[in-house]
């Protein structure tokens, strides 16, 4: 099996792996090499094989239903392979809304996490400006003196420190802005909002063997004769 198309799918069916293993399945387009076909035959129906079975929900079984009609569609009449696609559809249907909801609560916490630095920002360049504002005036008056009383002076380094202390942490707080961006657009970026379960049906099938689509050959055999990986096990 190719590298890259291994370490994609080895992660297949997890919250974390999900966006990788739908966009590559989405993206693969047919033949593909037999090794690959029965690689990906056997990571589907180990993960869904490892996975308890979902709960008779009235929302699992409106997908049921909604599904039973897809299969038809696809022509997919042979009971055991239809609740076998229903299986594997309904291991990705739970895989996707765990992969949604850890992709909103991750942009949640950003997003709290980008307004506290921008009030953190706000409050430092104002704590800043006030106090370099009064060292300014200290400095002014410790001039005007002919003898500065020692509080002038102790009130001069004190808002002199004051100030350069707020104004170091504005690079910081910088920093943090930019690192929470880029830690958003990828969680943004990697988000699958919506699954186009009719080509993701029709490829799970085609792969898994359940239907056979006139003209299209879903793999093709190595001319060397040698098969390259062949997995373990096979359903």
């Amino acid at each position: 099996m190719s590298p890259e198309l291994s370490s994609t799918l080895r992660a297949t069916l997890t919250p974390e792996g999900f966006p990788a293993f739908y966009r590559r399945l989405m993206a693969l387009s047919f033949p593909l090499p037999v090794a690959d076909v029965l690689e990906l035959r056997a990571l589907i129906n180990h993960s869904v094989d490892s996975a308890p079975p979902p709960d008779l929900t009235p929302d699992y079984r409106e997908f049921r239903e909604r599904f039973a009609t897809e299969m038809g569609a696809l022509e997919i009449n042979r009971p055991h392979h239809r609740e076998r696609l229903m299986r594997v559809l309904a291991r990705l249907r739970a895989v996707h809304y765990q992969h949604a909801v850890a992709s909103r609560d991750a942009e949640v916490r950003i997003r709290l996490g980008q307004t506290d630095n921008r009030k953190a920002r706000a409050r430092a360049s104002g704590y800043a400006l006030t106090f370099l504002t009064l060292l300014v005036m200290n400095v002014l008056l410790w001039i005007g003196m002919d003898q500065p009383h020692w509080m002038v002076k102790l009130g001069a380094a004190a808002c002199g420190w004051f100030a350069y202390d707020f104004f170091h942490r504005l690079p910081t707080l910088d920093a943090e802005r930019e690192r929470l961006g880029a830690e958003l657009n990828e969680v943004l970026r990697n988000r699958i909002a919506a699954v186009d379960w009719k080509v993701l049906t029709n490829k799970i099938a085609l792969i898994l063997g359940l239907r056979q689509e006139q003209g299209l050959d879903v793999f093709r055999m190595d001319t060397s004769g040698e098969i390259t990986d062949w997995p373990r096990t096979y359903h």
